[in-house]
């Protein structure tokens, strides 16, 4: 079949699943930051983009979970991906029913957002560590489906347990494989997936892989707190590049 991206659509969105894949690979986080806004930029539809997303990011998470499965704090994320568990419908239903545009605003304030907390490291102990964790998962669980971003808040909860590097990689790794994959399973059973969209996530599962491999090997030489602070302003950047247009597009349809 004939995509209606054309080969520099097709081109740009597995680049964007390559580069979120190798982030996700290398910090357990991180793929729809790094992924989404380039998407956006090659994807009319934001819908399209994050179910290609979502679901393209499984298969890395598959292999990410399988490496770090030893590192997993399985006592602290448990909970955790219960309560993510739950979000699951509620970001189907916002995923569904809600406006393209404003799913598109939504996704990049959110990715701001969210990557402005994550230049900040929290450390100590905090109160009602385990009613927040709940918390987080949840509302985690309903964002990452409908607008595939999130998981930052939860990394910032984790690094606030005082869990190591490699521990908040294989929890994350864990959080976001079981709620990307039930996330898939709701896309299916809603009539989410067409014959188009299934066909770029069979595209974008080679530059995941691929992303997978290099994130396995960064994460082994590159200085962790560099290379955030790098994702974090290219992240930044290409969400500002979405950003501006559709608040344009609002103000002149206002």
């Amino acid at each position: 079949m004939e995509l209606t991206l054309g080969l520099t659509g097709v081109a740009i969105l597995a680049l964007a699943l390559f580069l979120g894949c190798t982030v996700y690979s290398a910090t357990g986080f991180g793929i729809a930051m790094t992924a989404m806004p380039i998407s956006l930029l090659a994807i009319s539809d934001p819908q399209t983009a994050v179910i290609v997303v979502n679901t393209g990011g499984v298969s890395a998470g598959i292999l990410i979970a399988i490496q770090a499965r030893k590192d997993i704090p399985y006592r602290e994320v448990v909970p955790i991906v219960a309560a993510g568990v739950l979000g699951v419908p509620f970001g189907v239903a916002i995923l569904k029913f809600a406006d393209p545009t404003l799913i598109r605003i939504g996704i990049v304030v959110l990715i701001l957002l969210l990557a402005a907390l994550s230049l900040k490291e929290y450390k100590g102990e905090i109160p009602y560590a385990t009613v927040l964790g709940v918390l987080a998962g949840f509302v985690v669980g309903a964002t990452l489906t409908a607008f595939a971003v999130g998981g930052p808040l939860i990394v910032l909860f984790l690094l606030a347990r005082n869990l190591g590097r490699r521990s908040v990689r294989g929890a994350m790794a864990l959080y976001l494989l079981v709620i990307a994959g039930i996330g898939v399973v709701a896309y299916a059973t809603t009539g989410l997936y067409s014959v188009e969209r299934l066909t770029l996530v069979g595209i974008v599962l080679i530059p995941a892989f691929v992303g997978f491999g290099a994130g396995a090997l960064l994460i082994q030489r590159m200085n962790e707190q560099i290379f955030r602070y790098v994702v974090l302003g290219i992240i930044g950047l290409s969400s500002m590049a979405v950003l501006v247009p559709e608040v344009l597009k609002v103000l002149r349809a206002g």
